[in-house]
């Protein structure tokens, strides 16, 4: 009878789950990248209305299709609106969705 050992690292036990949990997360840099891309998002969100310079459904006549400045950072559409406040406030929007739909998912899967 033969042991075999393993090239893996023996790691000593974690005192939980989720110090486990953030150990490896920490280790895999596209989940550091992602994750914090994801809070960024979720941030920007929340913050909308203090941070939109505009609102999105004020039409600015006169300032249809500008580029980037300093006044509009991402630009103004075919209307005149503000596309940075847009993008903010639909980020609201589709992170409300997101939110709605996976607790009806969980409350479906309780069920």
């Amino acid at each position: 009878m033969s042991i075999e050992i393993s090239n893996r690292e023996v790691l000593p036990p974690a005192s939980s789950l989720t110090q486990e949990a953030i150990r490896r997360l920490r280790r895999n840099p596209v989940a550091v990248i992602s994750g914090s891309l994801i809070l960024l998002i979720v941030i920007l969100a929340l913050f909308a209305p203090l941070l939109a310079r505009y609102n999105i459904d004020t039409r600015d006549p006169g300032h249809e299709l500008m580029g980037p400045s300093a006044s509009h950072w991402l630009g103004t559409d075919e209307n005149g609106q503000d596309i940075f406040s847009r993008l903010l406030y639909g980020a609201r929007a589709s992170l409300m969705v997101g939110v709605v739909v996976e607790v009806i998912a969980v409350l479906i899967e309780c069920l």
